[in-house]
């Protein structure tokens, strides 16, 4: 019997795109689309019962997460210090808010399966000085 590998996802499509609008400004562009991982699913009665995850092992990695799908945008400006370029960015992570799921854990408290969720908007500034 074949099934599916733990980290296996069907469609990766990555696209990376910039732009230069003068000679020190820089954008660009960086989206991910990813068909959803494979996992196995807990076994609910059992869970709930040991008020733990256990899984289904009759169904390992039968199951997939939701798509996957993230865009990124950054904006550099650049200067010059002693001769040397210095690169002072900005950029915004999953800019649009899309809730993507990690996977899967059990709660106690509640006792019933959570969705662990990755990071939201994540803004970023830096600055990339090479001397």
């Amino acid at each position: 019997m074949r099934r599916a590998g733990s980290f296996d996802y069907p469609v990766v499509l990555n696209l990376l795109g910039g732009y230069r609008f003068a000679n020190r400004w820089d954008v660009s562009v960086r989206t991910a689309y990813l068909t959803g991982r494979a996992y196995t699913p807990f076994n609910p009665a059992f869970s709930v019962q040991q008020r733990r995850g256990i899984y289904d092992l009759s169904r390992v990695n039968d199951s997939r997460t939701p798509d996957y799908f993230r865009a990124d945008v950054r904006v550099d400006r650049t200067f010059r210090v002693n001769g040397q370029p210095v690169t002072l960015f900005f950029g915004v992570q999953n800019v649009t808010n899309r809730t993507n799921i990690a996977g899967f854990t059990w709660d106690r408290r509640n006792n019933q399966p959570r969705a662990s969720e990755q990071q939201g908007v994540f803004p970023v500034l830096g600055l990339d000085w090479r001397f």
